[in-house]
């Protein structure tokens, strides 16, 4: 599996109390996606903040990675542009 078939199958059920770019995930999940993107695109996965981290891959979305410390509401969350990312990148 790459990071995009993950990404795929966490969108591809939508969850209603939730915003369509945003997905709850669990914590294997999120490791397992970590995992994928350093595996398959390593140095691309950059720290924005505690708890998050952004992967801007080449093409449209940008999608942050979401840790939640209490271990119960980790998040994915996709954008189309630099500009909707909350945090810096810098």
């Amino acid at each position: 599996m790459i990071a995009w078939d993950l990404i795929e199958s966490i969108y591809a059920r939508p969850q209603r109390e939730l915003p369509g770019n945003v997905r709850r995930i669990t914590g294997q999940q999120l490791k397992y996606l970590r995992d994928l993107i350093d595996r398959d695109y390593p140095g691309e996965l950059r720290a924005d903040g505690p708890w998050r981290q952004v992967w801007p891959p080449h093409g449209a979305h940008r999608y942050a990675l979401i840790e939640d410390p209490a271990g119960k509401n980790h998040r994915l969350e996709k954008f189309s542009g630099l500009g909707e990312l909350s945090g810096s990148l810098f």
